[in-house]
Order: C-alpha cells, then structure tokens, then sequence
C-alpha cells in the first residue's frame, strides 16, 4: 500500500526498522519526496550523514552502484567522530 500520509510513511518505516533490527538513525522523507528529489536519490542511493550534518560518504545509484563496502567504512568512521564514538 502507497502511503497517503505522513503518519502512514512513518508508520511504514517503523515496520520496517524494527523488522529489519535497524539501529541507525532513520529519517522518513515528506509525501512529496522532497529530499529524495533534492538528493538525486532515485532509484537508490546510499548516503551518510555525520553529525555535523555534512554528507560524508555520496554513492552511486542504485542497485548496481551500491559500493557497500566504501559505504559500511564510512558509516563506522561516521560513528568514530560522533561524541562517545567508538
């Protein structure tokens, strides 16, 4: 089912972090895909943000551009910076 409200999005993606054992942050984008817009994020695209809110790691379109690797070295140097990073 295609979400016709913000509270059905999030809702959606409150399945989908706790089916999935997600421990990251998550951000749902509005009903208008504003920041996958703004992003160039379609079809996929994976990304990490640090805490300075700085984009410190940009892939490659998706699926055939994920570097997964690069991305997993990113989020755990991400994860060094942040405050009580370790």
């Amino acid at each position: 089912m295609q979400a016709k409200t913000d509270e059905q999005r999030h809702a959606a993606a409150g399945r989908c972090v706790e089916g999935l054992g997600l421990s990251l942050r998550t951000v749902v984008d509005d009903l208008s895909d504003t920041t996958m817009t703004a992003w160039a994020a379609w079809p996929d695209r994976l990304y990490v943000v640090g805490v300075d809110g700085k984009v410190v790691f940009a892939g490659e379109p998706g699926p055939f551009g994920f570097d997964v690797d690069s991305w997993g070295e990113a989020i755990a140097t991400a994860a060094k910076a942040a405050p009580g990073g370790r």
